[in-house]
């Protein structure tokens, strides 16, 4: 899960993954990033490591066990309990099968 947690002037980043019986958040609401801007945010997974990122710039890390994922849901724009809508706009979405260096975030 990639959310943005708002506040009256500036937003968060809060990411969160589930693999199996293991899960992990990532999210700090110190790291605070101004409104009415556009944003790059990345959440990188790489042997059961997690980063995540905001203009290619790394804010948070940390490790879960990780299992093959065998089904999954997908919802863009809210949560899939239905609550917490995104009143923004969304440019692009990539996924990749390999884990990205920020360098490589968003290269068309």
């Amino acid at each position: 899960m990639l959310e943005l947690r708002s506040t009256l002037t500036n937003w968060y980043f809060d990411a969160f993954i589930k693999a199996g019986d293991s899960q992990l958040a990532l999210i700090e609401p110190g790291l605070l990033h101004p409104l009415d801007q556009w944003y790059h945010l990345a959440f990188v997974i790489d042997h059961g490591k997690l980063e995540t990122f905001v203009n290619k710039r790394k804010e948070l890390e940390g490790k879960i066990g990780m299992t093959p994922l065998k089904n999954g849901k997908t919802s863009i724009g809210i949560r899939q309990n239905e609550i917490s809508w995104f009143k923004g706009a969304i440019y692009k979405i990539r996924i990749t099968p390999e884990a990205l260096k920020p360098k490589n975030f968003m290269v068309d």
